[in-house]
């Protein structure tokens, strides 16, 4: 029976992708575990919210890119910590759009102000 996988076994292929990116984050682009695994739990949310292969599509783009997606994802993610009020949610312009997420994205995000907005409503 070599043609048979366990659960375990297929829960492994099926988040192999996943794990090749938060390595590729780590060691390649040299960032901090702890934060990489809320950046992936970000963009697993995403792609659970019909944005779908989101996390593919970001792992096919050169380096200095995938960071300028991390920097937006941990924008998102400090608005829905509290860490960031909607007026003062990183007063850089670039950053509060999310150009590079709203490039992957199936119905764009207007503002990071959303998760202000999503993270008072929790």
């Amino acid at each position: 029976m070599a043609g048979v996988c366990s659960k375990e076994q297929m829960l492994l292929i099926f988040h192999k992708l996943e794990s090749d990116f938060f390595h590729r984050l780590v060691h390649d682009l040299a960032q901090d575990p702890t934060n990489m695994r809320w950046v992936m739990a970000f963009w697993l949310w995403l792609e659970s919210e019909g944005h779908h292969d989101f996390i593919r599509r970001a792992y096919a783009l050169p380096g200095p890119v995938v960071l300028r997606f991390v920097e937006e994802a941990v924008v998102c993610l400090r608005c829905l910590a509290g860490e960031v009020s909607d007026s003062a949610a990183d007063g850089d312009s670039r950053v509060r759009t999310l150009p590079c997420t709203n490039a992957l994205l199936a119905t764009h995000i207007d503002d990071v102000g959303y998760f202000v907005s999503a993270a008072t409503r929790s």
